[in-house]
C-alpha cells in the first residue's frame, strides 16, 4: 500500500517472517526474509533477519549447506552485528569459495552420474542467498548463471527465471 515507506515495509516483512516461523511455516518465513534482504538489505533488521534465515535453513529446513553459505558471508556484510561470536561458532574451516565449489561438484553423483536434487537445490539456494547478501561478490554473474543452469536441469523453471533475472540486474 505504501511502497515508499521502506522502514515500515522492512519491519512488516520481518514481523511476518517471525509469525510464519512461530506457526511452523519455515519455507514461508525464509521466503519473507529473502524478500527483506532483496529489497531492504541496508535496513537495521537485515542482520537479524539474515541470522534468522540461516538458522531456519540449518535447523528447520535441513539445508545446512545453505546456512553455511549465509554464515560465511555474514561477517563481511554485517561487521557490526552484536552477536558475531555465535555466527563465527557455526562456520566450518573451509573458505566460501571452496564451500561453493564443493556444493557445485556434488550436484551430480560421482558414481552414477545422476542428478542429486537435494544437492542441486542447496547449490542454487546458496548462490541466490549469496547474491541477496553480497551482490558485488567476485564472480557473481557466473555463479548465478551456474545456479540458473542447475535449476533448469532440475526442471525448476520458475527458479531458473528468477536466477536469470538476478543476473540481468
Amino acid at each position: 500500500e505504501h511502497p515508499e515507506d521502506e522502514d515500515n515495509n522492512a519491519r512488516y516483512l520481518y514481523r511476518a517472517a517471525s509469525l510464519e516461523y512461530r506457526m511452523d511455516r519455515y519455507s514461508g518465513a525464509a521466503s519473507l526474509l529473502e524478500s527483506l534482504l532483496e529489497n531492504y538489505r541496508n535496513h537495521s533488521l537485515a542482520a537479524e533477519g539474515t541470522h534468522l534465515l540461516a538458522s531456519i535453513y540449518e535447523d528447520k529446513l535441513q539445508a545446512a549447506p545453505v546456512a553455511q553459505t549465509i554464515y560465511k558471508i555474514f561477517r563481511e556484510v554485517f561487521p557490526k552485528y552484536p552477536d558475531l561470536e555465535s555466527i563465527d561458532a557455526k562456520i566450518d574451516d573451509k573458505t566460501l569459495e571452496i564451500h561453493l565449489d564443493e556444493l557445485y561438484q556434488n550436484i551430480f553423483d560421482a558414481q552414477s552420474g545422476m542428478l542429486n536434487p537435494v544437492n542441486g537445490t542447496h547449490y542454487f539456494q546458496s548462490i541466490e542467498n549469496l547474491a541477496l547478501l553480497s551482490p558485488n561478490y567476485a564472480g557473481m554473474p557466473e555463479l548465478l548463471l551456474k545456479a540458473a543452469e542447475t535449476a533448469r536441469t532440475m526442471r525448476s523453471f520458475n527458479k531458473t527465471l528468477e536466477l536469470y533475472a538476478m543476473v540481468m540486474d
